[in-house]
């Protein structure tokens, strides 16, 4: 059961904007004591205990918070380098019985800087005057909620109807993704208006903030500007604790083995059930990657053990030209009950002259369970073309994230180098200098950096009289 604590209005109130927040903690693990510990951390965040007698660099008090804290913290121009004007300016700090965000509040009021992103285990400031993107159109809509290890920051986005609450967590806790959110808003005439969360909701690339958009409901008619009095927030975090670095071995043994068919290949990326709420059994969820050509998907059959023709119950489609080359990604849902026999089905892809492709394990890429989280190997291949040359290794992760630098590939002892990388909230594709790759790569041994364990912890907040209205 839930038990929320109070937190006293602090000097951050002010006479507009009142916050009121509770803290609701739920740790993954049954036992009391380990509950008991795991919410102790994340309710009360990271205590500094010290102080700046005589002046010092930023630097050097930046640099001994993250020694004393784990918590990194940098200064960038609006070039995107080190801020070295700013990091050394010299200043007194107090920091006794101070907690983190606390810290870093009394920095940036020194430095003048503000918030611009959190990026593999660092939080970087900026000097720039705002105007990065991610802070175009962006008005705060209260001030920031502290809520021991996270920090929450409700603004607008002028340029569209809706509101969003950016929860940040501490450096050391680099990686928090986002499990569910709801919220709900009473408005100035005495309505309720639920709050739907956007599918879009995630780890914000630019930010690396939790971003948690909420719109109006689309049944919900337009009539006059209606200002929001308060607003009811939860959302369930899930918050990775102390990692190391596993060998999650070969990525022959993690991809799915191609299966050709005519010109075009197949790799089936997964195979498994899903459940789609507590009540029912779930649904059997099957997704492709095509390379070379695009197949309907309405017309791929799944063949189960007694060689029975199954339409699947949903499909889904996407592609992209990449390198003239079309790369498809198809997701098909069959009835839960079949995944009993998947090994002995397979799929027809439509056409009489393509033969079916295989379902049994080493056909699908493997799930490897590592800290808390799923880790799934969904490519890895070579991309020549006139501009870059590189081997491209792209993960999906589900029940957190794991940090882009971490993700390290080896050619017997020796670590390939990487030269460039993307994300989102629930991947990371990392490229690799192809020289040391032979074949096809599959001895290459993949490396990550992950969570040794996972932790759900859910955070409330009611902000009254937040400066958002709904046009």
């Amino acid at each position: 059961m839930k038990t929320p604590t109070r937190i006293p209005d602090s000097s951050r109130t002010t006479s507009v904007v009142t916050l009121l927040w509770a803290i609701l903690a739920l740790a993954a693990s049954a036992s009391g004591e380990d509950r008991s510990k795991d919410v102790k951390l994340l309710e009360r965040g990271t205590r500094l205990n010290f102080r700046v007698k005589k002046p010092q660099s930023l630097a050097k008090v930046l640099e001994h918070i993250a020694k004393k804290t784990g918590n990194t913290i940098t200064i960038h121009d609006d070039y995107g380098g080190a801020d070295e004007k700013a990091l050394s300016t010299k200043a007194r700090f107090d920091f006794r019985k101070k907690t983190f965000w606390e810290a870093l509040a009394a920095i940036q009021k020194e430095a003048g800087t503000q918030f611009l992103k959190q990026e593999n285990g660092q939080l970087i400031l900026t000097t720039d005057d705002g105007t990065t993107f991610g802070q175009r159109n962006k008005r705060p809509g209260a001030p920031p909620i502290y809520l021991g290890a996270f920090q929450l920051t409700p603004s607008e986005e002028t340029s569209w109807d809706r509101f969003f609450v950016s929860v940040l967590s501490e450096p050391r806790f680099d990686g928090t993704a986002l499990g569910a959110a709801t919220a709900s808003a009473q408005m100035s005439d005495g309505s309720e208006v639920q709050l739907e969360v956007s599918s879009r909701s995630g780890r914000s690339l630019h930010s690396g903030a939790l971003e948690i958009h909420f719109e109006k409901t689309k049944d919900r008619k337009r009539k006059e500007s209606k200002k929001i009095q308060h607003i009811d927030f939860e959302a369930t975090l899930l918050v990775p604790l102390d990692r190391k670095e596993a060998d999650l071995g070969a990525l022959g043994e993690l991809v799915a083995r191609p299966q050709k068919r005519g010109k075009a290949i197949f790799r089936v990326v997964q195979a498994a059930v899903e459940p789609v709420d507590r009540e029912s059994e779930g649904r059997l969820v099957v997704r492709l990657t095509v390379l070379g050509r695009e197949v309907e998907a309405s017309k791929i059959r799944l063949i189960d053990a007694g060689g029975k023709k199954i339409k699947p119950t949903g499909t889904g489609s996407s592609s992209i030209t990449r390198n003239k080359e079309v790369s498809q990604s198809v997701r098909l849902e069959f009835p839960a009950e079949l995944a009993a026999s998947l090994a002995k089905c397979s799929l027809a892809l439509g056409s009489k002259k393509s033969k079916p492709l295989k379902l049994s394990e080493k056909y699908v890429s493997k799930l490897v369970e590592i800290g808390g989280l799923s880790v799934r190997v969904i490519e890895a291949s070579r991309t020549k073309n006139e501009y870059t040359d590189s081997f491209r290794v792209g993960l999906e992760v589900q029940g957190g994230q794991i940090p882009v630098q971490s993700v390290k590939l080896f050619a017997g002892k020796k670590e390939l180098e990487p030269v460039g990388w993307s994300s989102s909230s629930n991947g990371i594709t990392r490229s690799f200098e192809p020289s040391a790759v032979k074949g096809d790569g599959r001895s290459l041994r993949l490396r990550v950096t992950a969570p040794t364990s996972t932790v759900r912890h859910t955070i409330s907040a009611k902000i009254e009289n937040p400066d958002l209205t709904f046009k």
